[in-house]
C-alpha cells in the first residue's frame, strides 16, 4: 500500500503496486506467449522481481524488435512482460503523480481518464470551435514525426526526469 512515508524507490517496489501494475500489464495481451508464462506464477515472478529491485539486481531485458505493417510499415520495439509490469509501477507510482502537473492538457498517454475517447472528445470540441471562429476555412493537418522516440537526446530525457525525481 502506498504511504506517504515511502520513498519513491519503496513505491515501485511495493508488492501491491507491483501486483497491480501485473495486472494491468496482463490487459489486451489476450494469449500472448510471455503474459501467459508469467501468469502461470504470477505471485512468485512479481515477488522475485520485488527482490531484484530490492537487491539491485534487476536487469531490464532486451527488447523484441517486430515490424507492422498497418496503417504503414513501422519498426516496433516492445519490452519483455516483467518489464513492463516494473514499468507501470514506476510510471503510475512515481512519474506521473510527480509530473501530471508538467504535462501539456493535450498529453493522453498513460494518465487515468485521459485515454483515447477523452483525446476524441477534445479533438472534437477543438474542431468545433475551430468551425465556429472559421467556419469551413480552416484546416487539420494530421502529421508523423518519423523515429521521434528513437531521435530523441536520452541523456537530455534523464536530465529532466532527475530534476523531478529525487530518490
Amino acid at each position: 500500500m502506498i504511504e506517504d512515508s515511502q520513498s519513491d524507490f519503496e513505491k515501485i517496489t511495493d508488492f501491491e503496486n507491483l501486483y497491480k501494475a501485473y495486472k494491468k500489464s496482463k490487459c489486451g495481451k489476450g494469449f500472448a506467449l510471455s503474459s501467459m508464462r508469467f501468469q502461470m506464477a504470477a505471485l512468485d515472478g512479481i515477488y522475485q522481481i520485488k527482490r531484484r529491485l530490492e537487491t539491485k539486481t534487476y536487469q531490464v531485458s532486451p527488447y523484441h524488435q517486430f515490424t507492422i505493417y498497418e496503417p504503414k510499415e513501422r519498426t516496433i520495439k516492445a519490452c519483455s512482460f516483467q518489464d513492463k509490469i516494473v514499468q507501470h509501477s514506476l510510471c503510475d507510482n512515481v512519474l506521473l503523480p510527480l509530473l501530471k502537473d508538467e504535462f501539456i492538457q493535450t498529453n493522453y498517454a498513460g494518465q487515468i481518464g485521459k485515454g483515447t475517447l477523452y483525446g476524441l472528445d477534445c479533438l472534437k470540441g477543438h474542431m468545433y470551435l475551430a468551425y465556429c471562429k472559421y467556419g469551413y476555412d480552416c484546416w487539420i493537418v494530421k502529421g508523423d514525426i518519423s523515429k521521434f522516440f528513437y531521435n530523441i537526446d536520452h541523456n537530455i530525457l534523464k536530465d529532466i526526469v532527475r530534476y523531478f525525481v529525487k530518490d
